[in-house]
């Protein structure tokens, strides 16, 4: 369905969804003078004679009243195309939340593993020290 916007006429396709699909934009002005002109009547009034012999010389406006020329000019010879597209679909969701959560998990594992260490390293150091300490007494006895 045309809509008509102060000179314009915008034909829109998708009138159902929130975005059109296609749009086309005329933009319109209207010019106009006698025609056939003065000069051009009388050659005029000849090669309509040649197309149809029922045609004979009027005077006055009856070629001005029954005949037109019409000239369609494009005001610019532009062509814009735009399209839409989708920049986040459902698989790149998935895939960044796939991304994401194998990120997480690995930092997890790391961290368990770290922890894990940490804990190794203490009770071993803590046996170590009793140990240490137990075979210092023990030293510490035979040499008094």
């Amino acid at each position: 369905m045309p809509v008509k916007l102060k000179g314009h006429i915008v034909i829109a396709c998708c009138q159902l969804t929130a975005f059109c699909c296609s749009d086309r934009l005329y933009e319109t002005t209207i010019s106009a003078a006698t025609w056939p002109s003065i000069s051009y009547k009388d050659i005029f009034t000849e090669r309509m004679k040649q197309l149809n012999k029922n045609i004979t010389k009027k005077t006055g406006t009856a070629f001005e009243n029954n005949f037109a020329k019409v000239d369609v000019y494009y005001k610019e010879m532009n062509y814009q195309h735009i399209s839409q597209l989708k920049s986040y679909t459902p698989s790149m969701l998935l895939s960044d939340l796939g991304g994401q959560m194998g990120l997480w998990l690995g930092l997890s594992v790391l961290s368990a593993a770290e922890f894990f260490e940490f804990f190794f390293l203490l009770f071993y150091n803590l046996i170590q020290r009793k140990r240490q300490d137990h075979h210092n007494r023990d030293t510490q006895s035979v040499v008094v």
